[in-house]
């Protein structure tokens, strides 16, 4: 297997030969192990590092100060100039002192396929309204009952076995 590059390499190289199964083994050596993380941090922003909790914080107040939100909210001016800072804000010392409102980085699931993929899981393909959670129904027996009545089958079904490849040969990689 020929594989061209895009560029080619300061020794002039411009294409890789393999054999098809060096190729695949090379390949599979690319290939991230599932349920591993790919964005890895290092220094102060490692998982176990001193500082980390302090670093956090610190870039959250910044991104949660009044004036960081009043500048991404306020729109910018036509001629392309930042916006002017706003006034001072004269709340209550109440106010001032009061821990900013943390929020969780956990999101719901159906909100990711939404945002992700454009599903909206929770709409109704009948009528279009809004699903919401009812229940969640453990017990067997029970779960056979609705199944039933709703003229569902009961019982799990066994798997098809594997079909042969098309047309009965090896597969070839030329």
């Amino acid at each position: 297997m020929r594989l061209e590059l895009r560029r080619p390499w300061r020794d002039g190289t411009r294409a890789l030969l393999f054999d098809p199964l060096d190729f695949l083994g090379r390949l599979a050596a690319l290939t991230p192990k599932p349920r591993v993380n790919l964005l890895l941090y290092h220094g102060v922003f490692a998982p176990h590092a001193a500082r980390r909790r302090g670093a956090v914080a610190r870039a959250r107040e910044v991104a949660e100060s009044p004036a960081a939100t009043e500048a991404r909210a306020a729109p910018a001016p036509p001629d392309g100039r930042a916006p002017a800072p706003a006034p001072a804000a004269g709340g209550s010392p109440d106010e001032e002192t009061a821990a900013p409102h943390r929020r969780s980085g956990w999101v719901k699931w159906a909100d990711l396929l939404r945002r992700v993929f454009e599903i909206d899981v929770l709409q109704c393909a009948l009528c279009g309204g809004r699903l919401r959670f009812v229940a969640a129904i453990e017990d067997p027996e029970a779960i056979r009952r609705i199944l039933g009545h709703l003229g569902l089958p009961t019982s799990i079904t066994p798997p098809l076995p594997a079909r042969p490849p098309p047309g009965g040969e090896q597969a070839s990689f030329d």
